[in-house]
């Protein structure tokens, strides 16, 4: 009975998740449409900035002629590209990164353009040029609002899509290195398998975190071939991760072995990342592998579900459910915000708690045989064990009577 009530608050905590989302999400103001597309030369009309797969790097140019409606800011979310230039009538009014080094990290922030001096035209020409490397548009749609009615929700926003990545990035850190401390400790005392245990779950800890850095918006990351490594080590440390946290619920559930297919499974994934040549090529690679991280998910909650205890029930059948959300968002099967990353630092969180309480459950067990190795069972005085260990300064006395 509580498992399957854990299960329905795993439900009812995701619906939660789905709404605040769409609240925070949620946005005033004037959609932006008609656009005209225009790269090498070519052109293309659309109503919408939907993102699109590409089939080279290379500068995306967005116009439009918008009629003065009050508006005085321009709100981007999501950009699908590595460097931004904003024009208003050719002059330009904003700009991210270096179109000769495209190497920015936007897609996970907003872009909020103010652009009050428009307000005297009747309309004007905005023109938005992105250097993009495997895809190009926007996420959401660009609009226009006032920026005096919407910068505490374009706070928010802006909390929930970026900020709050590197709270999770810090705690999977603290996590990692708190339960690899646990899991050396462990070592050092002879407990061989749990230091296994805590060790799987503290190194996947540290690599989601090493995963999580490529959400975190910056203005540069180097040359492209920098670029290009550290998303190849993102996507690859997310693999390593999925693998140990499996591995780490195995032993933990029933006690078994690590696992030759997972293994295999893994090592694929990871040979698929590494022989990409460019981004296109490595994005084509990691859409046949992506399926392998829900995968993972899958069995992890399998093994939780056919466990005889409750235990990660809820964080399990959470996860599960931002997952498969996530997963049909990036398919395109339906529209919303990711939340797998939720999903994923609570069922995180749920570890660390259940290991904290292990290990601290192991050492009350240790100090209370190491209490009954050196207390006398009757008279409950300190034995010869305890006063051989004594460790005396000067001036000090140690008096031991033996009465027979």
């Amino acid at each position: 009975m509580i498992k399957y009530i854990k299960i329905a608050v795993g439900i009812v905590s995701f619906i939660l998740i789905i709404i605040v989302s769409n609240l925070i999400n949620n946005y005033s103001g004037y959609i932006i449409t008609d656009w005209t597309i225009r790269h090498d030369d070519q052109q293309k009309e659309v109503v919408s900035l939907s993102p699109m797969d590409i089939a080279e790097s290379g500068i995306f140019t967005f116009e439009t002629t918008v009629k003065n409606n009050g508006f005085d800011t321009l709100v981007m979310p999501q950009v699908n590209a590595y460097a931004l230039k904003v024009y208003v009538n050719d002059d330009i009014v904003y700009q991210v990164g270096s179109f000769d080094m495209p190497t920015s990290n936007l897609w996970n922030d907003l872009q909020i353009i103010q652009i009050g001096g428009v307000s005297k035209l009747d309309q004007y020409q905005l023109r938005i040029e992105s250097y993009c490397l495997h895809d190009a548009g926007f996420g959401e749609q660009p609009y226009l609002t006032n920026y005096e009615d919407s910068y505490r929700i374009l706070g928010i926003q802006r909390f929930f899509n970026n900020s709050i990545i590197l709270i999770i990035l810090g705690s999977y850190l603290a996590i990692g290195t708190l339960l690899i401390m646990i899991a050396r400790r462990s070592y050092t005392n002879k407990r061989r398998d749990d230091a296994r245990l805590f060790a799987y779950f503290g190194f996947a800890a540290l690599m989601f975190g090493v995963f999580m850095l490529d959400s975190v918006s910056r203005l540069s990351t180097g040359s492209l071939d920098t670029l290009l490594l550290v998303r190849k080590l993102n996507l690859i440390s997310l693999y390593i991760a999925m693998y140990l946290l499996s591995e780490g619920i195995r032993k933990f559930m029933y006690q078994k072995s690590a696992s030759r297919i997972l293994r295999i499974i893994t090592a694929l994934s990871i040979i698929l990342i590494l022989i990409s040549k460019d981004f296109i090529g490595l994005v084509k690679n990691q859409q046949i592998v992506f399926p392998v991280t829900f995968l993972f998910i899958v069995y992890v909650l399998w093994l939780n579900v056919r466990a005889k205890g409750n235990v990660l029930i809820f964080s399990s059948v959470f996860l599960f459910l931002t997952t498969l959300q996530s997963f049909l968002l990036i398919f395109g099967v339906i529209e919303g915000s990711l939340t797998w990353q939720y999903g994923l630092f609570v069922y995180m969180l749920s570890i660390a708690y259940i290991v904290a309480y292990k290990y601290d459950r192991m050492e009350l067990h240790v100090d209370k045989v190491s209490e009954e190795l050196i207390i006398d069972p009757l008279t409950k005085a300190y034995n010869r064990a305890y006063l051989s260990r004594l460790e005396l300064k000067d001036n000090d006395i140690a008096v031991f009577i033996d009465i027979d």
